[in-house]
């Protein structure tokens, strides 16, 4: 969601996400399953033009718990050879909607009363972007991955998990945010540090 701003907007102090909230698609639902973020600079949109810095702000629809799974594998025996990824983006019609729902949470709070100062127009998607079907093409073209990657040396007690509940693998232990399952509703810092002192606590006790 881009917006042309209404006065110049001043530099951010620290980085470029200056706000962020979770919420939930269905209040039914146990932990949110959207991240929405604001940033203080407009982000780039395929096939339209955005203002420059300082003349802009954004506020970025964002999912977590995504359903998708994508998958990654080496094709190369040479360690030298990138890896290859297939992301498998919106292979679950829920991660769609989800996204579809977070782009409305995004426009309602771009066109708050208390943003009127600042807020010109909304240059992204823009108002002739409307409907569910025409939200979801537009996310589509301008999706992109940010944070909390997760999940690619899996850990658990069933089949399908590369790591056991320790983090052995084959005589290896896996220390990072890779073994989780699922994509958890908040950052990953936090809790791979836990992962690596629970992973140190192991080794110590042999």
């Amino acid at each position: 969601m881009g917006y042309e701003s209404a006065r110049p907007v001043p530099a951010g102090t620290s980085n470029k996400i200056g706000a962020q909230y979770f919420a939930k698609t269905d209040p039914a639902l146990a932990v949110p399953d959207l991240q929405p973020v604001m940033s203080h600079v407009p982000l780039p949109v395929v096939g339209q033009e955005v203002p420059a810095e300082g003349h802009g702000c954004s506020l970025a629809p964002g999912t977590i718990r995504t359903l998708s799974r994508g998958r990654l594998w080496l094709w190369s025996a040479d360690p030298g050879e990138a890896s290859a990824l297939d992301p498998r983006y919106f292979e679950e019609p829920y991660d769609l909607r989800a996204m579809v729902t977070a782009v409305r949470r995004a426009r309602e709070i771009g066109e708050r009363k208390a943003l009127g100062e600042w807020r010109a127009r909304e240059v992204a998607p823009g108002p002739g972007v409307v409907t569910d079907d025409e939200i979801a093409a537009y996310a589509k073209r301008n999706l992109a991955s940010c944070h909390h990657q997760v999940g690619t040396c899996r850990m658990g007690a069933v089949p399908e998990a590369v790591v056991d509940p320790l983090v052995r693998t084959r005589g290896l232990r896996v220390a990072d945010a890779s073994v989780v399952a699922a994509v958890p509703s908040g950052n990953t810092h936090a809790p791979t540090v836990v992962i690596g002192e629970r992973c140190a606590e192991f080794l110590i006790s042999g």
